[in-house]
């Protein structure tokens, strides 16, 4: 694990043996279902400037971090999160525990859906976060420092309970075996500062790849990358307008070429919410296939560098100098919103087209270094839907039936981000 290294004031080990919370029992933990990984131990360090929380798991997991603005009209202190995905609690976690000093108030912790745990962090003051993993066993590791040189007097815990609201997902997980049990106890325990997203309609940028004189990748049968990209973000503007939000722009809507630096600069001045890039990908062995999703972040991975190499081709410098620009700049991004939207598309990407097609195949969301991201001042991603070079997904990507499919995935992952955790993320930068 690295970090800051923390002077220890305070400690609470929020290990429960029946009875430590006070307040309402803890629900019987359900038997934990299969692949999901369970929330075992909660500790936090809270010092005068730093507060630093232990998520203990029983294997290794994924995780996404992001912060909210304070909303003084609801009541509601700045706030960071932790989801913890594919995870459950286990009865032996705290709900909720104040602090007595140090940049946060309160850590709460919650089942915020059948596979998510969220830990909120209830802030007292400005801070800055940090997340490390370490391993023996297997930790999530927040840090929490100070944004500020002086922090309020902390108040009392009786203070605290009377302005803390409930955490944004403190329902019990519902019984496993219960389909419908499931849907309402989750209808039930939306949180209440969550903003309703039928009445937020974000500008969204969907920048269809290549273009003109780039034709992108090329299938074995002569299809080009430019022109799938073209017809699936069509569907895809077309699939958001249906959905009620008329805030959707294409980079370009015929074969033209439009250079990286111009996507991005088009989305800046539509002052967009949301930036996606669509793509198809391509190798030299004909036998790779699937389906990836990018955020702007550094990599160490072979394949994502030779991929953005590709991508990059058309910048007018070699792929090592831009791969130099976008490390050095790449602070200016949004890379924790941009990597939780990566995430929530790429998965429901995938479940969609694995319902009506075989063996797609789910090669993750992952971070790389894309120069069309890069100009983006708002949350943005880049989607890799399909190999066009593999025999298979060349025929599939001709296939009406699987760009609407695709375009589908993609809008229901778009939703699912705005209209969840992430929108007070998105509103709050507006």
């Amino acid at each position: 694990m690295h970090g800051w290294r923390l002077g220890i004031s305070t400690v609470c080990v929020l290990i429960l043996s029946s009875g430590v919370l006070s307040g309402a029992p803890q629900p019987a933990q359900a038997e934990k279902p299969p692949g999901l990984r369970v929330l075992k131990h909660l500790e936090c360090e809270s010092a005068s400037m730093r507060t630093t929380v232990r998520l203990e798991c029983d294997d290794r997991v994924s995780y996404t971090c992001s912060s909210v603005a304070e909303d003084p009209s609801r009541g509601l202190p700045a706030r960071v999160y932790c989801d913890l995905s594919n995870t459950v609690l286990t009865k032996g976690v705290a709900r909720s525990t104040p602090l007595q000093e140090g940049p946060v108030r309160a850590v709460r912790v919650g089942q915020f859906d059948q596979r998510t745990v969220r830990v909120v962090f209830d802030l007292r003051t400005l801070a800055e976060h940090e997340v490390t993993t370490a391993a023996s066993p297997f930790r999530v590791v927040v840090s929490l420092r100070a944004a500020e040189k002086s922090i309020p007097p902390a108040r009392s815990s009786s203070a605290d309970k009377e302005t803390r609201k409930e955490p944004e997902a403190a329902a019990p997980a519902p019984p496993a075996d219960s389909a419908t049990q499931a849907k309402k106890v989750a209808a039930d325990s939306a949180p209440a500062d969550r903003p309703d997203a039928r009445r937020y309609k974000p500008r969204i940028v969907i920048d269809p790849g290549h273009g003109g004189d780039d034709p992108g990748a090329i299938g074995p049968s002569g299809l080009m990358e430019k022109d799938v990209t073209l017809r699936l973000a069509r569907m895809l503007k077309a699939r958001l307008n249906q959905s009620g939000n008329p805030n959707v722009f294409l980079t370009r809507s015929r074969d033209i070429y439009v250079s990286l630096k111009k996507r991005t600069a088009i989305a800046n001045a539509k002052k967009a919410d949301l930036f996606v890039s669509i793509h198809v990908n391509g190798h030299n062995d004909g036998s790779v296939s699937g389906i990836e999703t990018y955020y702007l972040d550094n990599t160490t991975d072979k394949a994502a560098i030779r991929l953005a190499a590709f991508e990059n081709a058309s910048v007018d410098r070699s792929a090592t100098d831009v791969q130099r620009i976008l490390i050095a700049l790449r602070r200016n991004s949004n890379v924790l919103e941009s990597n939780a939207l990566a995430h929530t598309i790429q998965e429901s990407l995938v479940a969609r087209l694995s319902r009506t097609f075989r063996g797609v195949s789910d090669n993750g969301a992952k971070a790389n270094l894309f120069y069309v991201l890069l100009g983006a001042e708002m949350p943005s991603v880049l989607i890799e839907v399909s190999y066009i070079t593999n025999t298979m997904e060349e025929s599939r990507l001709r296939d009406e039936r699987y760009l609407q499919a695709a375009a589908e995935g993609i809008s229901d992952g778009l939703v699912r981000y705005i209209s969840s955790q992430y929108l007070p993320t998105i509103q709050a930068m507006r």
